[in-house]
């Protein structure tokens, strides 16, 4: 579904490519992903409620100005006129929404990869994988009937693989 939301990406290294290039010994360009932080970056930026503000003299090390990066500003007019949010806030959504299902707050946990806590994280080595997919397969769902405008009760059932 992801794929189907973002485009086709035949032929490209990742989803996300970095816009920073690297290269090797060789002065071959290395694809690279973009990293952990560059999605809230560009929210920020890209939001019309997101106005840049400098406090005082911006103090620059003792970097020449030629080697000097430039700050990314986007256009007023190019940013999106919606309500401030953050890529937790999708996490959140997400959470809560599986909650509101039915999920366990274990599966939901084991969705958003929090580790487990005390006792169970000793004893408890399950991983919760045929859970996570029921999960993430539900909540597929549930984002296609917000997507389309029809609600979707539908809840995938696990199969029984224990027979195989």
């Amino acid at each position: 579904m992801a794929i189907q939301l973002i485009g086709d990406t035949k032929g490209k290294n990742y989803i996300f490519p970095s816009a920073v290039t690297k290269t090797d010994e060789n002065d071959t360009i290395i694809p690279s992903h973009i990293t952990e932080r560059a999605v809230a970056y560009a929210l920020r930026r890209n939001l019309s409620s997101h106005k840049v503000k400098h406090k005082g003299k911006v103090k620059v090390k003792a970097v020449p100005k030629s080697k000097r990066k430039k700050p990314f500003v986007v256009a007023e007019e190019k940013k999106l006129d919606i309500e401030k949010f953050t890529p937790h806030d999708l996490r959140r959504t997400c959470a809560t929404m599986l909650s509101e299902i039915g999920f366990l707050d274990e599966i939901v946990d084991a969705v958003l990869a929090h580790l487990k806590k005390g006792e169970i994280r000793t004893y408890n080595k399950n991983k919760y994988d045929k859970e996570k997919q029921l999960a993430l397969e539900t909540w597929e769902l549930k984002l296609k009937s917000i997507i389309n405008g029809t609600e979707s009760n539908a809840i995938p059932m696990p199969s029984d693989n224990k027979s195989e």
